[in-house]
């Protein structure tokens, strides 16, 4: 019998191969496997990031149009440095994740991971609620009519328009945490998605952060 090679490893031992046909050792067979079994999803936060800074840059009017600069700034004026909470904090657990997940890294069983999705859309759905009430309270409590028992305004008119833009920003965002992707049905790829949902989510804390630190300028103004 002719001696076979391995395409990655000078060994020409037949009992180390898998089968008579095959091209790969033992050794290296072992080491695809394990490779195979790892995910990568650095470009998930890499992408997350740049789009988090490119978002802020338009909101402060460093790119495009300045309408959207021109309607929230106002309502920071002398308590500009409360936007660096928001965005902050996006960008530190961004970057933590990637930090975390630059090499590929192996991923739990099939149960596991699905446990582990169930947990952030368990959390993305409360976040929704609450964050829904909040949006409800400020456009009621915030735009009380002339003659209501509060005198209004209980807010300059910059900063209803800051608070509720940014509201409105994260339950947009929240949106594709709760949404439904059918994935293949095996853990890769939910592990996939969970990294994925996890960007969105990271966003939409942050604007509501952001919602939350308009109102705190607002007051001290």
């Amino acid at each position: 019998m002719s001696e076979l090679k391995c395409a990655q490893k000078d060994c020409s031992n037949e009992a180390q191969y898998i089968d008579a046909g095959s091209s790969y050792c033992q050794d290296h067979f072992q080491k695809r496997e394990q490779q195979q079994g790892q995910l990568s999803v650095r470009w998930v936060y890499l992408a997350g990031l740049f789009l988090w800074i490119a978002i802020w840059l338009w909101i402060l009017g460093w790119i495009g149009p300045q309408s959207l600069a021109q309607k929230i700034l106002p309502a920071y004026a002398g308590n500009q440095g409360l936007l660096a909470i928001p965005v902050g904090m996006g960008f530190v657990v961004l970057l933590i994740n990637l930090c975390l997940w630059w090499a590929p890294k192996g991923y739990a069983g099939y149960e596991t991971e699905v446990k582990v999705i169930e947990f952030v859309e368990r959390n993305a759905g409360w976040f929704l609620i609450a964050s829904g009430a909040f949006l409800t309270a400020a456009s009621f409590f915030l735009t009380r009519p002339p003659g209501a028992l509060l005198t209004p305004p209980l807010l300059a008119r910059e900063g209803l328009v800051a608070v509720l833009a940014f509201e409105a920003a994260s339950l947009f965002c929240l949106l594709f945490v709760v949404s439904l992707y059918w994935t293949p049905p095996n853990p890769k790829s939910l592990a996939r998605l969970r990294h994925l949902k996890t960007v969105p989510f990271t966003y939409a804390v942050s604007f509501f952060a952001a919602a939350f630190s308009a109102l705190v300028a607002a007051a001290l103004s």
